[in-house]
């Protein structure tokens, strides 16, 4: 058992090194420690990777760290392999402009940053480069990417060592530097909207972005040089858009607008609230699938969507009859109206 994480990747946090940002252990901790930052945040790369290889093994075998990890692969063995770095997640600030209600400023929406292009170019030089392989991906994750003072010439750092990048955004900013790399099939970004309804939007992001935000989803959309480039994602989130309404909406925005991928989220907190036993959620799932394929679009789950489908205890819809499954999911619906969160305590 190995985890190509474990052995060429690290996230970038904000005062050390991890070797990834996963969440998705038999505890749900993941995130497994390397190494400090020093006062300069830089990094001792020989000690740096003299750790990351006798720290492995104990990390798979301890649950609050790897064990039960999706990444581990049953069969993987690295073991043999050359000291490398592939896979890079930044997610070292929580500067943002959005205020999503599902936030808080733990996370995101702070002022936690400090310029990572110095700890890049370090890596990228020691020992001649040849510790940086540009066969894999770099993803941003912290709060928005594109607020970074350095992230355009972080994208183009990457983008002259033909280094694949994935962004999270919330696609308030325009970022030429990611236009060009979409048509250099260089970068793929997910734009989370949650709605495409204006005044849903509003309530969620509580910014008044939402027709920027769309428009720029389709500047992007329209210089892709590949369909799966950019995906729109949206967060089902209890007693706000958990509507059918919101999700024809959102699959007739997302046609219009030339978006081809679109990602389906439960949010974490009402997930974890009602430890993982959210029927009416799974159910609305079913049918933004259902709709998802009619449109010819392609879909996927991120994490809390796999955790609530694999853990649902209702039967996955069939659905042959829209009108009679509509009747369905309301009064399914009906049944966890009380359950909603108020989010606003969390993000004031």
């Amino acid at each position: 058992m190995d985890c190509f994480h474990l052995t060429h990747g690290i996230s970038v946090e904000k005062d050390c090194l991890c070797d990834c940002c996963l969440t998705r252990t038999a505890n749900n901790d993941g995130n497994p420690f390397i190494i400090k930052l020093d006062e300069n945040n830089l990094v001792d790369w020989d000690k740096f990777f003299e750790l990351k290889k006798s720290l492995k093994a104990p990390k798979i075998a301890d649950v609050h760290a790897c064990k039960g990890c999706r990444g581990l692969g049953e069969d993987s063995d690295f073991t043999q392999d050359d000291e490398f770095v592939a896979l890079i997640n930044f997610n070292h600030w929580n500067k943002c402009n959005s205020r999503c209600i599902y936030c808080n400023e733990d996370a995101f929406g702070g002022t936690r940053y400090f310029n990572v292009m110095p700890l890049i170019k370090s890596l990228a030089e020691y020992k001649d480069g040849s510790y940086l392989r540009n066969y894999s991906e770099v993803t941003f994750q912290g709060g928005e990417a594109t607020v970074l003072p350095e992230f355009e010439e972080l994208l183009d750092f990457f983008f002259n060592i033909q280094m694949r990048v994935r962004i999270h955004s919330n696609g308030i900013i325009f970022s030429n530097a990611i236009s060009r790399s979409l048509a250099k099939n260089l970068v793929s970004i997910v734009i989370s909207p949650d709605s495409a309804v204006k005044e849903t939007y509003e309530k969620i992001k509580r910014v008044p972005c939402f027709d920027k935000t769309w428009e720029n989803i389709e500047k992007y959309a329209k210089v892709q040089a590949a369909p799966d480039l950019v995906k729109a994602k949206f967060i089902i989130i209890a007693g706000i858009n958990d509507t059918i309404e919101e999700i024809d909406k959102f699959i007739e925005k997302c046609c219009s607008c030339g978006v081809k991928h679109v990602i389906w989220e439960i949010e974490d907190r009402y997930l974890s609230r009602y430890n993982q036993d959210v029927p009416h959620i799974c159910l609305l799932i079913d049918y933004a699938m259902y709709k998802a394929k009619k449109a010819g679009l392609k879909d996927e789950f991120y994490d809390g969507a796999i955790y609530g489908m694999k853990n649902r205890s209702i039967p996955p819809a069939v659905i042959t009859d829209e009108q009679a499954f509509i009747k369905e999911y309301e009064e399914l619906k009906a049944k966890y109206q009380d359950r909603n969160i108020d989010y606003l305590i969390y993000f004031n």
